[in-house]
């Protein structure tokens, strides 16, 4: 990338991508400072499994409690304790409903959402400062290695 940098791009272009980082920096520190960035980065750079964990209420009462490492069962059957009436006892499905996530105590969805909203805060910041510094000049794609 540093020789495609320095003897592919003009000066002119070499000058705007560092103006560009320059003023996107910050953007970019506190989009990756919000929680579930650093989530994502233990995920993907060291553990490989999401800290999240999730509750599931099953028809009959009991909650089931797992997470991505500690699996439910997929299925749950009611006690009949009268042995003539045992042949009605038939497994059901446990299913999870959205509400039922939590990633690190909080509640998961609203946790995705907020992060989302961000992102798309984060990426309209950006396409703003590449519309200043850039405006109608090229910007060249960069090689694939």
């Amino acid at each position: 990338m540093s020789d495609w940098f320095q003897k592919q791009l003009s000066s002119d272009e070499r000058g705007r991508r560092r103006q560009f980082k320059t003023q996107f920096a910050s953007y970019y520190r506190d989009f990756r400072s919000r929680r579930l960035s650093e989530v994502r980065h233990n995920i993907e750079h060291r553990t490989g499994v999401t800290p999240a964990r999730f509750a599931i209420k099953g028809l009959f009462g009991d909650t089931h409690t797992g997470s991505p490492t500690q699996p439910v069962p997929i299925s749950e059957t009611r006690k009949i304790d009268d042995p003539d009436l045992a042949f009605l006892a038939k497994a059901n499905p446990i299913q999870p409903r959205w509400d039922d996530f939590e990633i690190e105590g909080k509640p998961g969805f609203p946790a995705c959402r907020e992060h989302l909203d961000a992102a798309i805060a984060f990426v309209a910041q950006g396409r703003k400062i590449v519309e200043v510094v850039h405006g109608t000049k090229q910007v060249s794609i960069p090689p694939i290695y």
